[in-house]
């Protein structure tokens, strides 16, 4: 099994996800930005490699996640500042034709749209916020991470 690199980007309260199929689902889905590390390739370059294929946009690494929900994956806080994202493809899918490939669009999720943020994206929003104090970040949108947590939960389908 391959690792995945993935971002989490944070602006303008906002949270940036990409929406398409998830394989391990088969359905429409949102997810975060990124994919499977290539070979001679490290976590911060595939995440940075991702951002630029689905997103159209280049990033700075704010840090990486000392803590993961699954082994083979590492996520990033990324900060992307006031770019405009455009959707981008995987390279592996060229060839197919839109209605055939897994990434669909780009989706921004209000911070105040608690509702929308699945148990998956609240399980990540744990960690960032704990991550963040750990390393005494705060962002001013953290205090709205944390009134996520306080309401039921979602899916986008």
């Amino acid at each position: 099994m391959r690792q995945r690199a993935q971002a989490i980007i944070v602006r303008d309260q906002a949270m940036l996800f990409a929406f398409g199929i998830v394989s391990s689902h088969n359905a429409l889905r949102h997810s975060f930005i990124g994919g499977g590390i290539e070979d001679g390739e490290t976590p911060e370059e595939a995440v940075l490699r991702e951002l630029m294929e689905e997103a159209q946009v280049t990033g700075e690494i704010i840090f990486k996640f000392n803590r993961e929900l699954a082994s083979d994956h590492h996520t990033f806080l990324v900060d992307i500042r006031i770019q405009i994202c455009k959707l981008g493809y995987d390279p592996e899918e060229e060839h197919l034709t839109f209605e055939e490939k897994d990434l669909k669009d780009l989706l921004w999720i209000s911070l105040k749209d608690a509702h929308l943020f699945t148990e998956c994206d609240r399980d990540y929003i744990k960690i960032l916020i704990e991550e963040c104090k750990e390393r005494d970040y705060h962002p001013e949108w953290v205090d709205n991470l944390k009134e996520i947590l306080k309401e039921p939960c979602g899916e986008i389908q």
